[in-house]
């Protein structure tokens, strides 16, 4: 099995959400749209699925409406199909007029970006394991008081156990840790997440104004 990235060190993955492969839009509106010529579409679901589910974790971890507990280690983003080229993409209003319901943005990355990013996810589902965890204790305990109850167990400290105070003494647990690990999987986002033409100029030109200064 050919890895992705074997002939292409480093590439734009541009991620696609369609009903089927006629709704992707042939290799002329490409080039008229984003100006890239040489690009090959993939199923997600094929060969270099792995690379595609992580970046599409990494899309669910940082969706805005995020419920904790909730984001499955295996992402709920719709990706049906992903474009590869060696070409760094840029967005365009044209582009997103036209798009808008079915792209869901392009990452320019290499095969150790990836394994970066698979690292940071890890790193995320770990933390978030853990605070998690503590945050079932309430309800754990209110089951034991309810299945005592329910069995004619005694155990005065079961019964009389204050499960407010316990929820107080936890409250935030894991929280700094979680933030901290999302806000890295943010950056990682940013460093390589598209940028539209207009606002990647302005990171240039602040650039050079940093180093002439």
């Amino acid at each position: 099995m050919k890895d992705l990235f074997e002939k292409i060190p480093k590439g734009s993955i541009l991620l696609w959400n369609v009903d089927e492969d006629k709704d992707l839009p042939k290799k002329n509106e490409m080039s008229k749209l984003l100006g890239i010529e040489n690009f090959t579409y993939y199923k997600t679901r094929g060969h270099h699925h792995n690379y595609i589910r992580s970046l599409a974790r990494l899309k669910a971890t940082l969706a805005e409406d995020l419920i904790p507990g909730h984001l499955k280690y295996w992402s709920e983003v719709n990706t049906s199909h992903f474009l590869f080229t060696a070409q760094e993409i840029e967005s365009n209003h044209f582009f997103t007029l036209n798009y808008s319901t079915k792209y869901l943005g392009s990452y320019f990355v290499d095969k150790s970006d990836i394994e970066n990013l698979n690292q940071l996810l890890r790193r995320f589902e770990q933390v978030r394991s853990i605070a998690l965890e503590i945050q079932d204790w309430p309800n754990r305990i209110n089951r034991h008081k309810e299945e005592i109850k329910r069995d004619g167990i005694e155990d005065s400290c079961i019964k009389n156990f204050q499960v407010q105070r316990l929820t107080e003494i936890t409250n935030g647990y894991g929280k700094q840790a979680i933030d901290h690990a999302r806000s890295k999987l943010q950056e990682w986002h940013d460093l390589h997440y598209w940028k539209n033409k207009k606002s990647k100029q302005t990171v240039n030109a602040k650039q050079d104004d940093a180093v002439t200064v």
